[in-house]
């Protein structure tokens, strides 16, 4: 009898055990399941900052600039160099001006320190004062003594020197001209001082070489005429 009831103890006891079992067992594949239908999202740890497309600055069209007029016509003068001769004293600028016009006999004859008219062994010189629309110029007149031309002159004045003129070598003229463009002002400077650059002139044949000249072709003929003799 007592061992009967021990039987019957030891069954219940498998069975209880095995439903439990059963029961683990369906309880974990239903969480694997569970996890196999959902997926994973990983945020990112910081995000990457973008820079926005610039565009290009809007250009502005340039204002129509307004021509000025144009200093008075130059006369016997013509442009040939700017240039700024230092030291500013007669002896470097004259050496200066026989570079530019290529003639080493020209000598600074005379220097105006401004406008007016002056007198001296060289000739007279008379210089105005014409203002344009860019700055002031100046009109130059000169009657030089015989034997004398002006190769040359030499306007000086403001930060850039000062601009150099060829006279046509003549004895007597007329030319106007100005000083360089100063700075950023986009004018010609004011007048610091004028150089007249002189050389001898060519004079011209006077009589006795004419005379000369007429000896030397008669004798010429009276030459021909006695060589055409002897062969007659």
């Amino acid at each position: 009898m007592k061992t009967t009831k021990l039987l019957i103890i030891g069954l219940l006891c498998v069975g209880i055990a095995s439903v439990a079992d059963a029961r683990t067992k369906r309880h974990h594949r239903h969480h694997r399941h569970h996890h196999r239908g959902h997926h994973l999202t990983v945020a990112p740890m910081f995000a990457v900052p973008t820079t926005p497309a610039t565009s290009a600055a809007p250009t502005t069209a340039a204002a129509p600039v307004t021509p000025l007029a144009p200093p008075p016509p130059s006369g016997d003068f013509t442009f040939v160099a700017t240039m700024d001769v230092q030291p500013d004293n007669e002896a470097t600028t004259t050496d200066v001006a026989r570079t530019v016009f290529n003639d080493p006999d020209i000598i600074d004859c005379f220097r105006a320190d401004g406008t007016g008219t002056f007198t001296n062994s060289a000739g007279t010189f008379t210089i105005t004062l014409v203002p344009s629309d860019l700055g002031p110029t100046y009109d130059v007149t000169w009657t030089l003594a015989a034997g004398q031309v002006l190769e040359g002159v030499y306007f000086k004045g403001g930060s850039n020197g000062g601009n150099f003129y060829s006279a046509g070598e003549l004895n007597s003229g007329f030319g106007n001209g100005h000083t360089p463009v100063t700075g950023g002002s986009g004018m010609f400077a004011g007048l610091s001082h004028l150089d007249f650059f002189c050389e001898p002139g060519r004079v011209a044949d006077g009589g006795s070489t004419v005379a000369l000249l007429g000896l030397a072709l008669g004798g010429l003929e009276g030459m021909r005429r006695l060589v055409r003799g002897r062969k007659d």
